[in-house]
């Protein structure tokens, strides 16, 4: 058992930097063999150490609660999230649980609703910027619009759900009136007399 742990110190010691000719890292080896012999080896310790110092990071992440609700808000990918926080998907998973928060992929649900979440109409004018597809998902989530081809009527292809477009029907994309938006899918789109600027006059 005490040869085990000496193994798991030393490669430890070696993935971190360590070096013989460091005093202060040998000294800190020294110790820790110490801690194995007298069988007072700190597994808690052993484990911060193998994680890069995790424990410091995770009080870092627990300041940063508006950078977590504004990835949310913003519906990033778990991945996206942890590259921003610094940290392993597990860790970000504890601090939504430490935190209160439902994360289930991009969607994500609280115990109440946020105060500072923007409603789609306000988006339902002329001249309000805002991505197509960002609004197509402000559409479904508050189901003003159906997950349906509004020309074929197809909710499916190939068995799964069909991957549907913004259309806005007068060839402006500034003009986000909810009677000139249509959710259509790419085959239906691309049949559209004003598609990716077609019949639409420059000036």
């Amino acid at each position: 058992m005490l040869s085990c742990r000496f193994y798991r110190m030393m490669r430890l010691n070696n993935r971190h930097g360590a070096s013989i000719n460091d005093p202060g890292a040998m000294s800190n080896f020294s110790g820790q063999v110490a801690g194995i012999a007298s069988g007072r080896y700190n597994h808690a310790a052993a484990s911060d150490v193998e994680l890069g110092g995790s424990h410091a990071m995770r009080k870092d992440i627990g300041d940063r609660r508006d950078d977590i609700e504004r990835g949310i808000h913003e519906e990033r990918t778990k991945i996206y999230m942890c590259q921003q926080l610094n940290c392993r998907p597990a860790t970000l998973d504890s601090w939504l649980r430490r935190m209160d928060l439902s994360y289930q992929g991009k969607q994500i649900r609280f115990g109440h609703i946020a105060p500072n979440r923007k409603d789609v109409s306000e988006y339902l004018v002329e001249g309000r910027l805002i991505s197509g597809h960002r609004l197509k998902t402000l559409l479904l989530r508050d189901g003003l619009k159906s997950h349906c081809c509004e020309n074929c009527g197809r909710t499916k292809w190939l068995g799964q759900a069909i991957p549907l477009e913004l259309h806005h029907i007068d060839g402006n994309r500034g003009n986000n009136k909810h009677d000139n938006l249509q959710l259509l899918c790419a085959n239906c789109h691309a049949l559209t007399p004003n598609n990716s600027g077609k019949g639409i006059k420059r000036h």
